[in-house]
Protein backbone atom coordinates (compact mmCIF):
# COMPACT_ATOMS: atom_id res chain seq x y z
CA UNK A 1 0.00 0.00 0.00
CA UNK A 2 2.21 2.21 0.66
CA UNK A 3 3.84 2.13 -3.13
CA UNK A 4 0.30 2.52 -4.27
CA UNK A 5 -0.59 5.60 -2.08
CA UNK A 6 3.04 6.91 -3.61
CA UNK A 7 2.02 6.72 -7.03
CA UNK A 8 -1.77 7.27 -6.60
CA UNK A 9 -2.22 9.51 -3.12
CA UNK A 10 -5.86 9.15 -2.67
CA UNK A 11 -6.39 5.29 -2.97
CA UNK A 12 -7.92 3.83 -0.24
CA UNK A 13 -7.62 0.34 0.82
CA UNK A 14 -10.82 -1.27 2.23
CA UNK A 15 -10.31 -4.34 4.19
CA UNK A 16 -12.62 -6.99 4.71
CA UNK A 17 -12.72 -9.96 6.78
CA UNK A 18 -14.41 -13.39 6.79
CA UNK A 19 -13.50 -16.06 8.82
CA UNK A 20 -10.26 -14.37 9.96
CA UNK A 21 -7.57 -15.18 12.89
CA UNK A 22 -7.69 -12.23 14.60
CA UNK A 23 -4.31 -11.98 15.73
CA UNK A 24 -3.47 -12.11 12.01
CA UNK A 25 -5.58 -8.98 11.82
CA UNK A 26 -4.07 -7.28 14.87
CA UNK A 27 -0.70 -8.03 13.04
CA UNK A 28 -2.02 -6.12 9.81
CA UNK A 29 -3.51 -3.31 11.73
CA UNK A 30 -0.11 -2.93 13.57
CA UNK A 31 1.71 -2.72 10.48
CA UNK A 32 -1.05 0.02 9.08
CA UNK A 33 -0.24 2.04 12.08
CA UNK A 34 3.94 1.33 11.61
CA UNK A 35 3.62 2.75 7.89
CA UNK A 36 1.37 5.57 8.38
CA UNK A 37 -1.46 4.12 6.27
CA UNK A 38 -4.35 4.43 9.36
CA UNK A 39 -5.91 7.78 6.80
CA UNK A 40 -5.67 4.85 4.00
CA UNK A 41 -6.75 1.81 4.85
CA UNK A 42 -10.22 1.32 6.26
CA UNK A 43 -11.07 -2.38 7.78
CA UNK A 44 -14.59 -2.60 7.21
CA UNK A 45 -15.01 -6.13 9.01
CA UNK A 46 -16.97 -8.93 8.04
CA UNK A 47 -19.93 -7.95 5.48
CA UNK A 48 -23.46 -9.55 4.60
CA UNK A 49 -23.35 -11.66 1.17
CA UNK A 50 -26.04 -8.74 0.32
CA UNK A 51 -23.71 -5.76 0.62
CA UNK A 52 -21.18 -7.72 -1.43
CA UNK A 53 -21.99 -6.36 -5.26
CA UNK A 54 -22.01 -2.97 -4.08
CA UNK A 55 -18.45 -3.10 -2.19
CA UNK A 56 -17.38 -4.57 -5.64
CA UNK A 57 -19.10 -1.67 -7.96
CA UNK A 58 -17.10 0.54 -5.40
CA UNK A 59 -14.03 -0.44 -5.91
CA UNK A 60 -11.94 0.35 -8.77
CA UNK A 61 -9.37 -2.94 -7.87
CA UNK A 62 -10.53 -6.06 -6.12
CA UNK A 63 -7.13 -7.43 -4.72
CA UNK A 64 -7.10 -11.74 -3.88
CA UNK A 65 -3.85 -12.73 -2.85
CA UNK A 66 -4.94 -15.81 -0.99
CA UNK A 67 -1.60 -18.38 -0.48
CA UNK A 68 -4.23 -21.38 -1.32
CA UNK A 69 -7.67 -21.18 -2.21
CA UNK A 70 -10.42 -23.50 -4.41
CA UNK A 71 -12.10 -21.12 -6.98
CA UNK A 72 -13.57 -17.82 -4.82
CA UNK A 73 -16.90 -16.74 -5.49
CA UNK A 74 -15.90 -12.99 -4.97
CA UNK A 75 -13.74 -13.33 -7.84
CA UNK A 76 -16.74 -14.26 -10.15
CA UNK A 77 -18.75 -11.22 -8.01
CA UNK A 78 -16.19 -8.78 -8.67
CA UNK A 79 -15.86 -10.07 -12.70
CA UNK A 80 -20.01 -9.57 -12.98
CA UNK A 81 -19.87 -6.20 -11.18
CA UNK A 82 -17.21 -5.32 -13.67
CA UNK A 83 -14.36 -4.79 -11.13
CA UNK A 84 -11.01 -5.27 -12.29
CA UNK A 85 -8.84 -7.99 -10.59
CA UNK A 86 -5.56 -8.32 -9.24
CA UNK A 87 -5.25 -12.00 -8.89
CA UNK A 88 -2.70 -14.49 -6.53
CA UNK A 89 -1.04 -16.79 -9.14
CA UNK A 90 -2.53 -20.26 -8.14
CA UNK A 91 -2.68 -22.86 -10.48
CA UNK A 92 -6.72 -23.42 -9.25
CA UNK A 93 -7.69 -20.46 -11.24
CA UNK A 94 -5.59 -21.08 -14.74
CA UNK A 95 -8.18 -22.80 -16.36
CA UNK A 96 -10.93 -20.13 -15.61
CA UNK A 97 -9.37 -16.75 -16.29
CA UNK A 98 -6.50 -15.41 -18.42
CA UNK A 99 -3.24 -13.56 -17.46
CA UNK A 100 -3.60 -9.90 -19.13
CA UNK A 101 -7.03 -11.18 -20.17
CA UNK A 102 -9.60 -11.17 -17.62
CA UNK A 103 -7.20 -10.37 -14.60
CA UNK A 104 -3.50 -9.41 -13.91
CA UNK A 105 -2.14 -12.37 -12.15
CA UNK A 106 0.77 -11.11 -9.77
CA UNK A 107 2.98 -13.10 -7.38
CA UNK A 108 2.59 -13.33 -3.77
CA UNK A 109 5.02 -10.41 -2.88
CA UNK A 110 4.20 -6.27 -2.49
CA UNK A 111 6.21 -5.50 -5.61
CA UNK A 112 4.11 -8.02 -7.34
CA UNK A 113 1.04 -6.44 -5.92
CA UNK A 114 1.37 -2.98 -6.11
CA UNK A 115 2.53 -2.56 -9.83
CA UNK A 116 -0.85 -4.26 -10.88
CA UNK A 117 -2.92 -2.20 -9.14
CA UNK A 118 -1.34 1.08 -9.99
CA UNK A 119 -1.12 -0.30 -13.55
CA UNK A 120 -5.04 -0.63 -13.42
CA UNK A 121 -6.03 2.61 -12.11
CA UNK A 122 -3.64 4.47 -14.10
CA UNK A 123 -4.30 2.94 -17.24
CA UNK A 124 -7.81 3.15 -18.64
CA UNK A 125 -7.79 1.25 -21.30
CA UNK A 126 -5.97 -1.77 -19.87
CA UNK A 127 -8.41 -1.55 -17.24
CA UNK A 128 -11.12 -1.19 -19.27
CA UNK A 129 -9.80 -4.32 -21.97
CA UNK A 130 -9.81 -6.77 -18.57
CA UNK A 131 -13.02 -5.42 -16.84
CA UNK A 132 -14.74 -6.10 -20.59
CA UNK A 133 -13.11 -9.58 -21.35
CA UNK A 134 -13.46 -10.65 -17.64
CA UNK A 135 -17.33 -9.97 -17.84
CA UNK A 136 -17.68 -12.20 -20.76
CA UNK A 137 -15.98 -14.91 -19.17
CA UNK A 138 -18.22 -15.11 -15.92
CA UNK A 139 -21.21 -14.64 -18.15
CA UNK A 140 -19.79 -17.81 -19.69
CA UNK A 141 -18.82 -19.92 -17.23
CA UNK A 142 -20.75 -18.59 -14.48
CA UNK A 143 -23.96 -19.57 -15.65
CA UNK A 144 -26.34 -21.56 -13.62
CA UNK A 145 -28.99 -22.83 -15.97
CA UNK A 146 -25.73 -24.37 -18.15
CA UNK A 147 -24.48 -25.26 -15.25
CA UNK A 148 -27.88 -26.94 -14.63
CA UNK A 149 -28.52 -28.55 -18.05
CA UNK A 150 -24.82 -30.18 -17.46
CA UNK A 151 -25.98 -31.59 -14.16
CA UNK A 152 -28.87 -33.19 -15.79
CA UNK A 153 -27.03 -34.50 -18.56
CA UNK A 154 -24.49 -36.11 -16.34
CA UNK A 155 -27.76 -37.72 -13.90
CA UNK A 156 -29.42 -38.71 -16.62
CA UNK A 157 -25.75 -40.56 -18.28
CA UNK A 158 -25.70 -42.16 -14.98
CA UNK A 159 -29.15 -43.39 -14.44
CA UNK A 160 -28.64 -44.78 -17.91
CA UNK A 161 -25.39 -47.23 -16.73
CA UNK A 162 -26.76 -50.53 -14.74
CA UNK A 163 -23.56 -48.99 -12.13
CA UNK A 164 -25.94 -46.90 -10.75
CA UNK A 165 -28.64 -49.07 -10.18
CA UNK A 166 -26.15 -51.31 -8.45
CA UNK A 167 -24.21 -48.77 -6.16
CA UNK A 168 -25.51 -45.99 -5.14
CA UNK A 169 -22.22 -44.79 -3.83
CA UNK A 170 -21.09 -44.35 -7.21
CA UNK A 171 -23.03 -41.88 -7.90
CA UNK A 172 -21.84 -39.66 -4.86
CA UNK A 173 -18.41 -40.34 -5.89
CA UNK A 174 -18.88 -39.41 -9.17
CA UNK A 175 -20.75 -36.14 -8.25
CA UNK A 176 -18.11 -35.17 -5.67
CA UNK A 177 -15.34 -35.16 -9.17
CA UNK A 178 -18.07 -33.13 -11.00
CA UNK A 179 -18.09 -30.25 -8.24
CA UNK A 180 -14.23 -30.11 -7.65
Amino acid sequence: MPRVVESIPKACLLIAAYKVDSSYLQAIELQVERLGLRDRVRFIGQREQWEMPSLYSLAEVLVSIPSSDGLPQSLFEAMACRTPVVLGRLSAYEDVVKENESVLFVDFTPEAVAPSIIRLMSEPTLKGRIVAQAFETVREIASLPRDLERVELFYGALLETRLVRRSPRLVIDALSLLFR
